[in-house]
């Protein structure tokens, strides 16, 4: 049965003509981020390729003194302005700004390592004083911070720019709202509802195989646009750090999470998937609910809506449309009160998912004869 609740999805060739066109469009997005980049200076990549791999005192001295030495010079403002190739970029105060800045992105790898043991020493002496919650925080942070050390060095601007990208999540929606819809249409046009409900199967079982091909269908969304995401961004982008702890960029020094770059664009994957079953189940028992179609479109949009409000004014463990940002989410060490127990605010939210995500299956199971006559109407 799931594979012919399936073949009702895909067979229809204007779902995949729509899914094409919304691959499209991704890419072009990606591509019009790509061109609104400032151009990459020759000369500050032969800089940044002396430098980059593993972190060494040879490397940061290099660095040092190239930022001093160019300072006195800046500081005089007795140079040249003209061009001059002896210099990396061709100009000496392009030089100075890209070893500057590289300098800054550099020391920030070589003293991470001792500012997580400050951070460890701090919360040791502080737990003792404390609430039951913050003892226990202090003890995740103990945990998480314990053996932290960045030990390669990479410009990660472009990665993080890659892992932050969230434009796909209104397509994704969008095309399994089509799927939802030709599962929901397929019934209403041949007329068969009446023997749905006089089969020995009965209702419900239908409606439990519908549910399995919404999460296939969900799953196939999500593993396209990333494998999209990713095949765009690694032809446009230099996406440099896979390998490199999260932590490694400066805008993540404060993750709760100890993982690569490359595991946490698998957990933004895993994440996706659950927000697609739950947007994709809300249209489902939309449609059984309401019985109108374009009803529930509008159902889906203010669901939407309300999603994003709540990202943008408010901190609320359940919330699906947090779920595509989940990148986002890991740049703060952001931790949850439960029952006194400190809990790394992702996997609280994660749960709450995975909790709607239950409810919304046995929810569609109980509207089993408003499945029944949502179809015959």
């Amino acid at each position: 049965m799931i594979k012919w609740e399936l073949k009702k999805i895909f067979s229809n060739k204007y779902f995949f003509i729509v899914l094409i066109a919304l691959c499209l469009i991704d890419f072009y997005k990606i591509y019009t981020i790509k061109e609104s980049q400032n151009f990459k200076d020759i000369g500050e990549e032969r800089i940044y390729s002396q430098v980059k791999g593993e972190i060494t005192e040879d490397k940061a001295k290099f660095l040092i003194d190239n930022v001093n030495r160019y300072s006195e010079i800046v500081q005089s403002d007795d140079f040249s302005k003209k061009y001059n190739k002896k210099y990396y970029t061709g100009y000496l105060f392009g030089d100075y700004n890209a070893f500057d800045e590289l300098y800054n992105k550099y020391k920030y790898c070589w003293e991470y390592s001792a500012k997580a043991k400050k951070i460890i020493k701090k919360c040791e002496k502080n737990k003792q004083y404390s609430t039951k919650f913050i003892q226990d925080d202090n003890n995740l942070v103990i945990k998480q911070y314990k053996n932290r050390d960045i030990q390669a060095f990479y410009n990660m601007d472009e990665l993080s720019i890659f892992l932050e990208y969230n434009f796909s999540t209104i397509l994704m929606i969008i095309i399994l709202l089509i799927g939802v819809i030709n599962l929901v249409l397929y019934e209403r046009k041949n007329k068969m509802i009446n023997v749905i409900s006089s089969s020995k199967k009965g209702a419900r079982s239908i409606i439990n195989e519908k549910i399995k091909a919404i999460i296939i269908l969900s799953i196939f969304v999500v593993l396209i646009f990333s494998f999209i995401d990713y095949i765009s961004f690694s032809a446009l982008f230099e996406l440099e750090g896979f390998t490199q702890p999260l932590y490694a960029m400066e805008e993540y020094a404060n993750t709760v999470v100890n993982l690569t770059t490359f595991e946490t664009y698998g957990l933004s994957i895993f994440a996706r998937i659950l927000t697609c079953i739950f947007y994709a189940l809300i249209a489902y028992v939309s449609v059984i609910l309401i019985g109108d179609i374009s009803k529930t479109i509008i159902v889906e949009i203010l669901m939407l809506v309300v999603g994003i409000i709540i990202c943008i004014y408010s901190k609320c463990i359940f919330n699906p449309i947090g779920m595509f940002m989940l990148p986002t989410v890991l740049k703060e060490w952001n931790i949850v009160d439960v029952l006194g127990f400190a809990l790394p605010y992702y996997k609280v939210a994660i749960l709450a998912n995975v909790a709607a995500i239950i409810l919304l299956i046995c929810l569609a199971n109980l509207l089993k004869n408003r499945f029944i006559s949502s179809g015959r109407t």
